[in-house]
């Protein structure tokens, strides 16, 4: 089993590299989805935020409150550093019993989209490294106007789309040339 560490800035690209190893049949195991999973009612990285923090960082319905927590660790570097204490075993945790789960089903290749792979020392955790990256100019364009379209959703209203010349990898390849160069050399 090939295990494929993601990495890259915000804006780069991942959600589109990401989609087309899923489209090819690679297993994906994305760390935001598992911050966010590890935090769910019930689950011990929630038990142990609300012993550090209290209920104030708690909806009424017992689930976190993102804009809570994110005010408390924005302010305070220490508090950031003891969520990330928090949440990154949990992850980590998580994404290897995924992982086990993957190997058992006999999976061939598994992605783990990891933001911040560098950073929290997990490029060894993987046989290879596939940091995604385009022009600090796209990167911002692409940030701003995925702000408007969730805004004219919630207006009830869409705009016009944006152009998508997915800059990816070490090229300035569209995600659909990237794409059809994938399917080539799927097996």
């Amino acid at each position: 089993m090939l295990r494929l560490g993601l990495t890259g800035n915000v804006g780069a690209g991942k959600s589109t590299v990401v989609s087309l190893f899923a489209s090819w049949g690679a297993t994906i195991i994305d760390s935001d989805v598992l911050a966010r999973e590890v935090v769910e009612t019930g689950q011990p990285a929630l038990a142990r935020i609300q012993e550090v923090w209290g209920d104030a960082v708690l909806q009424e319905s017992g689930r976190l409150d993102r804009a809570a927590m994110r005010r408390i660790v924005f302010a305070d570097a220490e508090a950031r550093e003891q969520l990330e204490s928090i949440l990154h075993p949990a992850i980590r945790d998580r994404s290897r019993e995924l992982l086990l789960e993957a190997e058992a089903r006999g999976d061939r290749i598994v992605v783990g989209v990891v933001p911040l792979l560098y950073e929290a020392g997990l490029e060894g955790e993987y046989d290879m490294v596939l940091l995604i990256d385009a022009p600090v100019e796209l990167r911002v364009e692409r940030l701003v106007s995925k702000r408007v379209r969730r805004r004219c959703r919630r207006k009830r209203s869409v705009p016009a789309p944006i152009s998508s010349s997915i800059t990816t990898l070490t090229s300035q390849r569209s995600s659909v040339a990237l794409g059809r160069r994938g399917k080539r050399y799927k097996s």
